[in-house]
């Protein structure tokens, strides 16, 4: 995807990956709405640059209504699987997207991407630095934390494409992929976690697992041995 032109987005939840959704989604054109429950000074911050860059922000609420409109609902991974406003969008028949979904629409080049329960940020970076120590430009980001790269939206705002895409992926942004396709997918390994978001550890690997969904016969995978 190269534009947005005409299009509406609603980005739910302004933190790190939401902020970064927004700007990437009117830097392709897009007409967006933001919305996020918190109303503290941070939260306050990044709403005024995003109104300033032609945004439309809501803070206190989730207008359910408004963000049922759009073409393209991006959630936040801090917005809970329960929350109301995923319930009421849910009950209308809309599905929403992760931001590293939206991210990799307008990715130009071949991504790796790395999960697991374990060690999936070391990996990613270490990963990135032997791409980089071989004199390949990289873009390493996603779920990794600020102080190893930013989000995946971040990354698709490149002035020039890097010749490879790492990104880190949480199983609570592959919950939300629709294409997203690695070119080599990475699965560190997988034990019982975040189970007070999902009901069963079935549901967290099925999550995982959605690495793998939009494989072909070329994609290639990395897999713990056992």
């Amino acid at each position: 995807m190269n534009t947005l032109e005409g299009e509406t987005v609603a980005v739910v939840g302004l933190a790190a990956s939401g902020r970064a959704a927004a700007r990437l989604a009117l830097e392709k054109g897009g007409e967006v709405h933001v919305s996020d429950l918190r109303t503290d000074a941070a939260t306050h911050a990044r709403g005024a640059e995003l109104r300033a860059l032609g945004a439309e922000v809501d803070l206190g609420e989730h207008p359910v209504d408004r963000i049922a409109r759009a073409a393209t609902v991006v959630v936040s991974p801090g917005i809970r699987p329960d929350a109301p406003v995923l319930s009421e969008l849910a009950e209308r028949g809309i599905r929403w997207i992760s931001e590293p979904e939206f991210a990799f629409r307008f990715f130009d080049g071949p991504l790796i991407a790395v999960t697991g329960t374990n060690g999936k940020t070391t990996t990613a970076v270490l990963v990135a630095h032997m791409l980089e120590e071989d004199g390949i430009d990289v873009a390493l980001g996603g779920n990794i934390g600020a102080a190893f790269g930013p989000p995946a939206s971040e990354l698709a705002l490149r002035e020039k494409s890097p010749a490879w895409y790492v990104v880190e992926m949480s199983s609570f942004q592959l919950a939300g992929i629709d294409r997203f396709k690695p070119d080599i997918g990475v699965m560190t390994n997988l034990a019982p976690d975040h189970l007070d978001r999902y009901e069963s550890v079935e549901s967290y690997y099925a999550d995982k697992a959605n690495l793998f969904r939009n494989a072909d016969e070329d994609s290639r995978w990395v897999l713990n041995g056992d």
